[in-house]
């Protein structure tokens, strides 16, 4: 067993550059991987904050269309 870690350190050592660019991939790949968890857990709760937050239980869904005509004549009593 002393002898397997004193051969994998040996071999660390003798690939220096090969051990360090694989210990920095797997750093950011780590660091990666809890930026994006991070980033939906975030957007999760500031979403959940904005529907809980406006005070009603009512979540109105529009379809793009109508939306879009919405906004049409909108800008059109804009001109």
């Amino acid at each position: 067993m002393l002898e397997n870690i004193r051969l994998s350190f040996q071999g660390i050592w003798a690939h220096k550059m090969r051990s360090l660019l694989t210990m920095l991939g797997i750093i950011i790949g780590i660091a990666a991987i809890i930026a994006i968890v991070s980033t939906i857990k975030g957007t999760s709760e500031q979403i959940k904050e904005n529907l809980v937050g406006s005070g009603n239980n009512i979540v109105n869904v529009i379809h793009p269309v109508i939306l879009l005509h919405r906004r049409i004549c909108q800008w059109s009593q804009m001109i």
